[in-house]
């Protein structure tokens, strides 16, 4: 099983392959609010547990992700983080992330497809709080003469401020929630079936780590019926300031 230290982006990405930003900020500085931003060869060791509809344990695994290169090139900035996540079955996918000014986190998404389109990056306000909104038409060939259309409504959201207990030590972290609910239908020759979809993720960032340190499924249904939820944790981490 894949997973990604912002899942929810992954889950999106599957989805829609189309994902963005509502906004660009400048490099951060001293007032980013965070007190460590991860370099290259930096590295975040994550344990993933994944749950039944009964709550029963079905999976447990780890991933490390690193960051493999520091003031990176793409998507119109000069300043991202390049990721390489390194998954148990030895797969590896790669992710871009930006610290902005101000606390907030901006995750690369190479928005490519879909009939409502969004910018290329998506900011999650850890720090500014400022709600993030987004409304999304997709069209997609799914192979084998299936075709889906899909609406999905996106709202990311500032919770709380809790604190967790990273390697035996008590983090202060900030914590989102990623909403998702969608719905649509899956076209095969004549047959048409409609489906409806919602997903509840909450993610914790801790700002003296610089990196996600939890996250955790709240709802995950499709047309009604519940699935497996996810839950990851930072257990192990080597920072490169």
């Amino acid at each position: 099983m894949k997973h990604n230290h912002y899942p929810g982006l992954s889950v999106i990405a599957f989805s829609i392959l189309a994902l963005a930003s509502c906004k660009t900020s400048t490099s951060p500085n001293a007032d980013s609010g965070f007190t460590a931003l991860p370099k290259a060869g930096s590295s975040f060791t994550s344990q993933h547990v994944t749950r039944d509809t009964m709550g029963m344990v079905t999976s447990t695994d780890t991933s490390i992700e690193r960051v493999v290169q520091s003031n990176f090139s793409i998507g119109g900035v000069t300043d991202a983080d390049f990721c390489i996540n390194t998954h148990a079955d030895m797969t590896k996918d790669t992710s871009y992330l930006r610290y902005a000014a101000g606390g907030d986190v901006q995750m690369y998404t190479a928005s490519s497809q879909g009939t409502s389109m969004l910018p290329l990056w998506i900011t999650l306000p850890f720090a500014s709080h400022a709600t993030q909104h987004f409304v999304v038409d997709t069209l997609m060939d799914l192979g084998s003469g299936m075709i889906m259309r899909d609406t999905m409504d996106m709202t990311i959201k500032y919770e709380r401020t809790e604190n967790l207990l990273i390697k035996g030590t008590s983090v202060s972290c900030s914590v989102l929630s990623m909403t998702m609910q969608s719905h649509g239908t899956v076209t095969m020759g004549i047959v048409k079936q409609s489906f409806t979809g919602l997903n509840v993720t909450e993610m914790s960032l801790a700002p003296s780590i610089g990196w996600q340190v939890h996250s955790k499924d709240i709802t995950n249904t499709t047309s009604g019926q519940r699935n497996s939820l996810n839950e990851s944790t930072l257990i192990d981490y080597t920072l490169v300031k």
